[in-house]
């Protein structure tokens, strides 16, 4: 048997850290990416790891049991869900204050259920499930040559005043800055992040090499769903590799991306 759930308080309505629109962004971020996802369950928390249909956008989540007030999983599981499917159930749910979000599946299950339970309505979904089989991803370790980590107000502040003039971002870091630009058919835009001198600053930057990528801004969009719940975002650019995102969930997990760059026409 499998059970969670998550009953919304003063607290959480009142911090960032509000759980189940956390899960929430999570699904929408996947729904971006992927049509089918596999989540895997087992006594410690809620995770998946997929990639796009282009291979270009990898998504590794782990969420542990103490994001839920109540967590029980009896044996490891595989959910196959229609992810596009199941972010229309959260999308259209109310999130006030005292709201429980409960999800429940037997230990051979064949569909998902989800209650959500206010002051004043019960809602409950049964969720058929799929045979997905999707890949498991060894990821190995990666050399960057800059890693960044800035607030996640400033990161959602630079796509928003940055990307809206091109399908494309670059960025490029060195011992000084970090660099988000766009080049569009009317407006090029640029926002510099300079790196700390005093430490009194909330960027870290550590280059060890000058590097310049470039990926799709619809990647970005993606991942600035997630960014707005979490404190801090940490990225790390590399020649020949993918860029990688990473949020903290609280205590809670992490959440990671991994966007390979477009290949460069010279």
């Amino acid at each position: 048997m499998f059970e969670l759930k998550i009953i919304e308080s003063d607290k959480d309505e009142n911090s960032t850290q509000n759980r189940t629109s956390i899960f929430r962004k999570i699904v929408e971020s996947a729904a971006d990416i992927v049509d089918d996802v596999d989540i895997k369950l087992n006594d410690e928390g809620v995770s998946m790891q997929f990639m796009d249909a282009m291979n270009v956008a990898m998504m590794d989540v782990l969420l542990t049991k103490n994001m839920f007030d109540e967590y029980r999983c009896d044996r490891s599981l595989t959910l196959g869900l229609k992810i596009k499917e199941f972010s229309k159930i959260l999308k259209g749910i109310k999130l006030d204050t005292g709201t429980t979000f409960y999800l429940h599946c037997d230990d051979n299950p064949d569909t998902l259920n989800m209650v959500f339970e206010g002051e004043a309505f019960v809602s409950n979904y049964d969720m058929k499930l799929q045979n997905i089989g999707s890949e498991c991803y060894d990821i190995p370790q990666i050399d960057f040559t800059a890693e960044a980590e800035m607030k996640c107000s400033d990161f959602l502040y630079m796509r928003k005043a940055v990307g809206n003039f091109s399908e494309y971002i670059q960025m490029n870091a060195c011992k000084t800055c970090i660099n988000f630009s766009q080049k569009g058919e009317i407006i090029d835009s640029n926002m510099k992040f300079k790196a700390p001198e005093t430490g009194k600053f909330d960027m870290k930057l550590n280059v060890t090499e000058d590097v310049w990528v470039e990926i799709p801004m619809k990647y970005i969009n993606c991942i600035t769903k997630t960014a707005g719940f979490c404190q801090t975002v940490k990225i790390c650019l590399g020649n020949n590799a993918p860029v990688f995102f990473e949020f903290m969930v609280g205590d809670y997990g992490h959440i990671r991306y991994y966007i390979a760059p477009k290949i460069s026409d010279e």
